[in-house]
């Protein structure tokens, strides 16, 4: 065997490994009914030795084919404070480019099992997946979503992030088909956060609990995603706190003319004066996404005098995923600096 295809077979078992730990968290109660149409069942708890795991063998997993590996990084994660419970919130929403057509939707809801009633709440947008059911209520399946829980949820803060239409439990119709992946559908995007945003916020007024301030961050599409969800929020003089992308591909459109242009101009996330105080990180090795593309947001918020947007590198040697960890590490005590002392 090949020194190639050894490392392709330990990289598969590392990955299987982190899988086959991870499978033991989800349950299947029945849903539980607040009101309006939402409704939500407890999918599992991790642990705090799960919760380990994910900043340990889920991460190396994760950075197998990475530029950086753990120690490479500026700082490292905390150990976990609390457990997490985990519970997949569903809620009927409407498709804005499909004049209005009722589908229903989901995402994850997770509050620390730390015994209080009050925590700051991070929704996480989540970035491009391949996998229909690689989404936050579905954690096993995204450690993307796993890392948020514990990094934030695992350190006091309640965590939700919406599936996006056409991803998870999302569907339409009478015969309940899938909707179509709404990958870069600005208003679509924009609903489904939302709505998920309010009927989380229900089911935590069902459960006793008050989330006071509210963050947002995203990687990659999840960046483009919070930028959206940001505008629209501000939009709505509903506060947050402070927010944060990586890798954010805020202007998706190059020149052209027609109306492939026109509708990939819609795209763009970015072009308003920000009122949050907003951090953008980018990596210099980012194979997806140019840190050049993170920094519009930066360059053109400069232009209308905004003073709160600012721009942070994830690293010179930072690819894609790297770029992810880095932002992420930097993050939280950033956030926790707004938070008030019931988390600190």
């Amino acid at each position: 065997m090949t020194l190639a295809a050894l490392r392709l077979l330990a990289v598969g078992l590392i990955l299987a490994a982190a899988a086959a730990a991870a499978r033991p968290s989800r349950s299947e109660e029945a849903f539980t009914p607040v009101k309006s149409s939402v409704r939500y069942r407890k999918i599992g708890v991790y642990d705090k030795a799960r919760l380990a795991a994910i900043i340990e063998t889920d991460l190396d997993a994760f950075l197998a084919g990475s530029t950086m590996k753990r120690g490479d990084f500026k700082g490292s994660f905390a150990p976990p404070r609390h457990a997490v419970a985990l519970y997949e919130v569903q809620f009927d929403s409407v498709i804005p480019e499909w004049n209005n057509e009722p589908t229903m939707s989901g995402g994850l809801l997770a509050i620390p099992d730390d015994g209080e009633t009050s925590h700051p709440l991070l929704s996480y947008q989540h970035g491009t997946v391949f996998g229909l059911d690689e989404v936050p209520s579905r954690p096993d399946n995204s450690f993307e979503t796993r890392l948020m829980l514990a990094a934030f949820a695992a350190q006091g803060y309640v965590v939700i992030g919406a599936d996006y239409f056409g991803l998870g439990a999302s569907r339409v119709g009478p015969d309940g088909r899938r909707a179509p992946n709404s990958f870069i559908v600005p208003e679509g995007t924009v609903q489904a956060m939302l709505d998920h945003f309010r009927a989380s916020g229900e089911v935590l007024a069902a459960l006793g609990q008050r989330t006071p301030q509210t963050f947002l961050y995203g990687w990659s599409q999840g960046g483009w995603s919070t930028m959206q969800f940001l505008r629209r929020l501000e939009a709505l003089e509903l506060p947050v706190t402070a927010a944060a992308t990586v890798s954010a591909p805020v202007d998706p459109a190059a020149a052209g003319r027609g109306r492939f242009w026109e509708t990939l101009e819609l795209t763009g996330a970015y072009r308003w004066r920000i009122k949050t105080p907003l951090r953008a990180y980018a990596g210099g090795a980012d194979e997806a996404i140019p840190a050049e593309v993170s920094r519009m947001v930066v360059e053109f918020d400069q232009l209308l005098g905004g003073r709160r947007v600012e721009f942070f590198s994830a690293g010179e040697r930072a690819d894609h995923r790297a770029s992810f960890v880095q932002a992420t590490l930097d993050l939280e005590p950033w956030l926790d600096s707004f938070v008030k002392p019931a988390v600190q």
